[in-house]
């Protein structure tokens, strides 16, 4: 969520990484729900947030939505948030001694609360916000273990990750007409909210991202330019290479040094594509390796004119031969770099 403050007001004037010690621990409230009113709209649901609470208290999305969740729309997309009470304006998820039914469960933003997050360029920071918290007399804890969130590194490249995509979704709006943007907005809702998720979060997370941004391309166009670069990089490196193994000594009619450059080629590939899921490769990252350095460095026309000339030369064996062994071994070397991304 957007906001246009300035973090010299709102904040102590530090920022913080997930390493650092900061004054924010509460000693479990101690019976205070200050920060449980009045949030109106704010308390906004991430894809985990809400796979959390769907596992945890073994309802359907749609049931949340009913009783607890509302949705709303924030910088262009529509999200769900925690439901307020209409008579307490308390959230629906406290309970009548002002404690929270769901604290194991709570969204990211509870559970980093009074922290904030503030994104930069590569990443984010967390900030103290000094005016929000009741409690006076907090404590200094690390922020790691104020999060309470396992694995938080992997939490917090998908954090950053989906705050990204929701930037690409309200720049792209202004370009979409009213029919397009609610598709948009009802299939981001369907794939990230309502399926459920049936295996590792993270892992069928960036499955379903990577979908989004193959079926909404627009998505993918902001900083086409930059796209350019990383593909030329790539394929400048990987033909550089496969020119490199073209100069090995081989004599021979048979045309081991491309067979061997494709089925390495396979290999990195099928690294690739398996890596980009299961170590969150960033888009630039898969461009430079994929699209470049794959691209520059196997080569399916020379595969091709050299199965054309042993044909040519009537040496039917060896171009049968290199056909076959070409096509198997690069599925077998695409099948090897998704065994070694896991």
């Amino acid at each position: 969520m957007k906001r246009d403050v300035n973090l010299e007001e709102i904040s102590d004037g530090r920022l913080y990484t997930s390493s650092d010690m900061v004054k924010a621990d509460c000693q479990d409230c101690k019976g205070c729900s200050a920060c449980c009113h009045g949030m109106g709209e704010s308390i906004v649901l991430d894809p985990m947030d809400a796979h959390r609470l769907v596992k945890g208290l073994e309802k359907r999305f749609e049931m949340l939505v009913e009783e607890n969740l509302e949705l709303s729309m924030v910088d262009g997309v529509i999200l769900p948030h925690l439901k307020m009470k209409e008579d307490t304006d308390a959230c629906s998820f406290l309970d009548e001694n002002g404690r929270c039914t769901i604290h194991s469960l709570r969204p990211g933003i509870c559970r980093m609360f009074p922290l904030g997050r503030i994104y930069e360029e590569n990443g984010f920071r967390y900030f103290l916000q000094i005016h929000e918290c009741a409690k006076k007399d907090r404590t200094k804890i690390k922020v790691k273990k104020w999060l309470d969130t396992l694995d938080l590194k992997k939490y917090e490249q998908y954090i950053w990750d989906w705050h990204q995509f929701l930037v690409k979704c309200g720049d792209a709006m202004p370009d979409l007409n009213v029919e397009q943007i609610r598709v948009l907005n009802m299939y981001v809702l369907r794939t990230f909210y309502q399926a459920p998720y049936t295996k590792d979060f993270y892992e069928e997370f960036y499955e379903r991202l990577h979908q989004v941004c193959e079926m909404f391309g627009f998505l993918c166009q902001k900083g086409v330019h930059m796209n350019f670069l990383f593909v030329g990089l790539g394929g400048g490196i990987g033909a550089m290479l496969r020119y490199a193994i073209s100069l090995l000594p081989w004599k021979g009619d048979f045309p081991v040094l491309t067979l061997v450059t494709n089925f390495l080629g396979a290999v990195v590939i099928g690294f690739i594509a398996g890596a980009a899921v299961r170590r969150n490769l960033s888009p630039n990252m898969v461009l430079f390796l994929k699209t470049g350095f794959c691209g520059g460095f196997t080569t399916f026309s020379t595969f091709s004119l050299e199965s054309y000339m042993l044909f040519q030369n009537g040496n039917y064996t060896y171009g049968g031969l290199y056909m076959v062994a070409s096509v198997v071994l690069c599925l077998g070397g695409i099948l090897l770099g998704m065994q070694l991304a896991q």
